[in-house]
């Protein structure tokens, strides 16, 4: 798997378990922070595709880079 890919995920995931903890255990002992999670689950997956798509980082088909390395 690619490295950005890998990164990506473990970012989705870790978006995942920050809004599930601030909305089933953290809104039990405080609102403003679990708006703070929420923000912060929400702000997570737009700094994710900003890594993954970052500049000198392109994607490169495997058929383009297939084509490249035939005689």
């Amino acid at each position: 798997m690619d490295k950005w890919k890998s990164h990506y995920l473990i970012a989705m995931a870790v978006c995942v378990v920050v809004f599930v903890l601030a909305v089933a255990v953290v809104r039990l002992f405080s609102t403003l922070l679990m708006f703070i999670m929420i923000v912060v689950a929400v702000i997570i997956p737009i700094v994710a595709v900003i890594m993954a798509n970052k500049p000198g980082e392109e994607y490169v088909a495997e058929d383009e880079e297939e084509e490249e390395n035939r005689p």
